[in-house]
């Protein structure tokens, strides 16, 4: 089955509900505080430039990351990745290195 990197538009919360239990289990709150930031409007990665990422096989998502403009930069050219994780199931397998066949991206 095809990894596709897929842009999230709307409510991360259907597209990251089982790494959401899983990085809670883990012990590991950045996905939470995605969730919660979406819900409460403090960051939706709205702006130009910002985007919303979950590599997905199928229809799970394997990891999600979050693209924020840099806000101590003095730069819109400058991104702050947040809120990166990864399913524990698909981590220290090169994914982040691959281009071309392995992945696809959907925007």
């Amino acid at each position: 089955m095809t990894l596709a990197l897929v842009r999230v538009h709307g409510s991360p919360v259907p597209s990251v509900a089982a790494i959401l239990r899983e990085s809670q289990d883990e012990g590991f709150r950045m996905v939470e505080r995605l969730v919660h930031e979406w819900e409460s409007g403090a960051n939706r990665f709205a702006k130009p430039g910002e985007l919303l990422l979950a590599l997905r096989r199928g229809r799970s998502s394997l990891a999600v990351c979050g693209l924020n403009l840099d806000p101590f930069a003095r730069s819109e050219s400058i991104g702050r990745l947040r809120h990166l994780y990864v399913a524990k199931a698909w981590r220290r397998r090169g994914w982040g290195r691959r281009r071309g066949r392995h992945q696809q991206v959907v925007r």
